[in-house]
């Protein structure tokens, strides 16, 4: 039926409907997701057409460590993910431009230096202790990540990244499409679903305060 406006009102069952879309997109978490299979499967599609060992080749490794990579019998850490991408052809400064404005004087995201940077970017208000807490490592460990004296490794980033700003999907994105993989397919679509929904009808979230 129409309103005063001249459009039409939501029935009840589709209110519902978008409701349960956008609360099941809340709910999305890292911990549903099997972290260590997404690093791989971002390693997978950054190669693209590549041979595992060319890949190794082209990255400067002289053992077929991408092979090592997918199959999960090692991890890269994150500075080393991200000179993949970029050895790869993602300009991952860009890429990464809704996480962390560009700084030109900065150093490389491929570099631990610039990954620490990012890292206390996204750590904002929490602690090292809370951080260590909720990630599974000591509070010395990850201490060490955010002043670029270790490097954590791709999953522990992964993790890291969802826990500060819950956008890993988002930044999945940055480097892959979510939903040509197995771990984000599902989840990508639930998010997406409910961002069309918030734009196209923005009183939905609304009806949940």
């Amino acid at each position: 039926m129409p309103d005063r406006s001249g459009r039409d009102k939501p029935d009840t069952a589709h209110i519902v409907a978008s409701i349960r879309i956008y609360m099941c997109a809340q709910e999305i978490h890292y911990t549903m997701l099997d972290i260590d299979l997404l690093s791989r499967q971002l390693v997978r599609a950054r190669r693209g057409s590549r041979s595992q060992r060319g890949l190794s080749k082209r990255l400067q490794y002289t053992t077929n460590v991408v092979y090592l990579w997918e199959s999960g019998r090692r991890w890269p850490t994150a500075a080393t993910f991200f000179w993949l991408a970029h050895r790869t052809g993602c300009d991952v400064d860009e890429a990464l431009a809704s996480f962390k404005e560009p700084d030109p004087s900065a150093a490389p995201m491929w570099k631990p230096a610039g990954t620490a940077a990012l890292m206390r970017h996204l750590q904002g208000s929490l602690s090292a202790t809370q951080l260590a807490t909720q990630l599974g490592h000591s509070r010395h460990a990850v201490g060490r990540w955010l002043r670029g004296q270790a490097e954590p490794r791709l999953p522990d980033f992964l993790r890291f990244v969802e826990l500060t700003s819950t956008r890993l999907l988002d930044f999945v994105a940055c480097f892959a499409d979510p939903s040509t993989l197995s771990t984000t397919a599902a989840p990508w679509r639930r998010v997406e679903a409910a961002r069309t929904l918030t734009r196209e009808q923005p009183w939905a979230p609304a009806v949940l305060l």
